[in-house]
């Protein structure tokens, strides 16, 4: 294995795009011959910016903004802009010849399974479990054109496996996330914790991408539950829509619901590079999604030793205990969500800040490593 394309279609920078920034980083230290290139098929500066700092060889591919109100217009742009980017993508590959093509979302999934290229080894990493039916002759046309599928937990694999021919190797492998050490910067700690505790007792937030599945809206509820009771605290959501904050409806309904219930000790900030820093002022991070594949911010809450609330089923469950290293609760359920933070203020519940052996660093790396060697020399 000489050299690994990656190709990216996510213009913002979620959890998927972290994992790969890590895994690159892993594999150019553990494994210096092999050669990294990425392709982003969209505008994502902050990514960008992440494989520069890397010096990772680095092909952006540029669209403008697709403006059409008339929505046959809007479909044939888009139609139009998916063929020019598979057609850019495929000449890329021809020129660099990669032993491995590794898609990192769906889109770029699309793309490379259209790619008709014998010596590459196509693998797609899937990040996000598929929780609905409205996409399975897709999934089947799509995860089956591969030659390898990677699967963050075995609650995303459990999700697909229904639409995957027995053929297609698969491989139920972890997140990486490094440890804060060489992150954290305590001269900033002190100026964080004096602008976002706002005089409070405690501090309790959210961080992820704002979209619906991630049902920060249930995070506002509990908000609202606990304000009733003694506890003096301020709430932050951490992150950003996946469109533009003053367009996105998801991230306007938010707004809209946090000015309705007059939640004052609420603040909204966008994506922060910095995030272990906001995560290790916290007294207790919330996740309240709605089928989480894997909840890559857990592993960093528990690093930051920074208590746990988060909801089940999902990806969660493999990384949390329940009354161990975190508190699980039911999905869409702000009251069972007050709860848990309220038994981890009052110190009711004292978490183990601990993460499961299979998911360090070295047994990752080393698993998607040999994965890849393998697909490249099966028959």
């Amino acid at each position: 294995m000489n050299k690994i394309l990656f190709i990216d279609s996510m213009s913002v920078m979620g959890g998927g795009q972290h994992q790969i920034v890590s895994l690159i980083n892993g594999f150019r230290y553990r494994y210096p011959d092999i050669e990294i290139i990425s392709v982003l098929s969209v505008n994502n500066d902050i990514f960008l910016d992440h494989l520069k700092k890397m010096n990772i060889k680095s092909y952006q591919i540029h669209f403008g903004l697709n403006g059409y109100k008339n929505l046959l217009l809007k479909y044939y742009y888009s139609i139009n802009t998916m063929w020019s980017i598979y057609k850019k993508l495929k000449k890329i590959c021809f020129s660099e010849n990669p032993d491995i093509l590794y898609a990192t979302d769906f889109k770029s999934a699309v793309y490379i399974s259209l790619l008709k290229m014998r010596n590459i080894r196509k693998v797609y990493s899937i990040m996000s479990a598929r929780n609905h039916s409205s996409h399975r002759l897709l999934d089947r046309f799509i995860l089956n054109k591969m030659d390898g599928l990677i699967f963050n937990s075995t609650y995303t694999y459990n999700s697909y496996k229904s639409v995957l021919n027995k053929s297609v190797q698969t491989l139920i492998n972890y997140s990486i996330v490094e440890k804060p050490k060489n992150f954290l910067n305590k001269n900033n700690l002190i100026e964080l914790k004096d602008k976002l505790f706002n005089n409070q007792s405690y501090l309790v937030g959210f961080v992820g991408r704002i979209v619906p599945i991630k049902r920060i809206e249930d995070f506002i509820e509990m908000v609202r539950l606990l304000n009733n009771e003694e506890l003096v605290i301020s709430f932050i959501i951490i992150g950003e829509p996946d469109g533009h904050p003053k367009k996105d409806r998801y991230y306007l309904k938010l707004k809209k619901l946090i000015k309705h219930y007059k939640l004052s000790n609420i603040s909204m900030i966008n994506y922060k590079k910095n995030i272990y820093d906001y995560i290790s002022i916290m007294d207790c991070l919330v996740l309240p999604t709605q089928g989480e594949g894997f909840g890559r911010v857990v592993i960093e809450a528990i690093f930051s030793e920074t208590p746990v609330v988060a909801t089940t089923p999902g990806g969660t469950d493999e990384i949390l205990k329940d009354g161990n290293n975190g508190v699980l609760v039911s999905q869409c359920e702000p009251n069972e969500l007050a709860i848990g933070v309220r038994s981890i203020l009052k110190k009711q519940f004292n978490p183990k800040n601990k993460i499961p052996t299979n998911m360090t660093v070295d047994s990752i790396l080393k698993n998607e490593y040999n994965f890849l060697s393998n697909l490249l020399t099966a028959q």
